[in-house]
């Protein structure tokens, strides 16, 4: 089978999976030309590369985007299309390839708190009605997509997720740190449904439980609250 893989984001998670599908499939990948070099390394060599440039959902050059993956991945005459469902910019890009076979994964079943805007909303579902499959990963997952968009049981496979999300960070590994003791670690995006502000707020209560506790909240995003608290320390990036 000839598969192109389509990703705005997910680098790790599509470049993984990727690798193991051109184990025994032909397989090419289009991914943003901003993608960290990190990801890249772990690219294999049996696949075919493709960057595209990118832009953001309002800018004019993404209708340059959207042809010019379009025209790409036509030139290339796949049998299956996968993409990662989250940049509302695939929604044409699956419209001018519907004579392909559609697949798109779903790493939530609905949006986040905070960033389900109306204009997301109907995107997501609109590519769920355009999907010819779609992967969520849990059977939970599964059946809240079912419920929340309408759609035909045997349409959604809920696939448990692999460890291919930590293997890439694996070379990073340092004997020489070690675990410092009292410290909280809270490591991701600083998006308002994480409830950072819950953790913050917690702190009191940590301290007297364990003390001397120090909180690190390190992660890019979009997160206001700032506190007085010495024992909070901020890494926003």
């Amino acid at each position: 089978m000839r598969i192109a893989y389509v990703s705005f984001w997910f680098y790790d998670y599509t470049i993984r999976m990727a690798n193991e599908i051109s184990k025994t499939n032909d397989v090419i990948i289009f991914l943003p030309d901003n993608i960290p070099k990190i990801y890249l390394d772990d690219l294999s060599r049996n696949i075919k590369l493709e960057l595209f440039k990118y832009s953001s959902l309002y800018s004019l050059l993404s209708f340059c985007t959207i042809i010019s993956i379009v025209k790409r991945v036509r030139g290339f005459n796949p049998s299956t299309v996968h993409f990662q469902m989250l940049n509302p910019l695939i929604l044409p890009i699956i419209l001018l390839l519907k004579n392909y076979t559609i697949v798109v994964t779903y790493h939530d079943a609905i949006p986040h708190l905070g960033e389900g805007t109306i204009f997301s909303k109907i995107v997501f579902k609109l590519v769920a009605f355009l999907s010819d499959s779609i992967i969520v990963h849990g059977q939970h997952i599964k059946n809240i997509f079912i419920e929340y968009y309408k759609v035909n049981d045997d349409k959604v496979d809920a696939i448990p997720l692999g460890r291919h999300e930590i293997d890439i960070f694996k070379k990073f590994e340092d004997p020489q740190v070690r675990e410092e003791k009292g410290l909280v670690l809270f490591f991701g995006r600083i998006k308002k449904y994480k409830g950072v502000e819950y953790l913050i707020d917690a702190e009191p209560y940590i301290q007297k439980q364990i003390p001397n506790v120090r909180i690190l909240i390190a992660g890019k995003g979009d997160f206001k609250t700032s506190t007085k608290n010495p024992n909070i320390q901020f890494e926003n990036r």
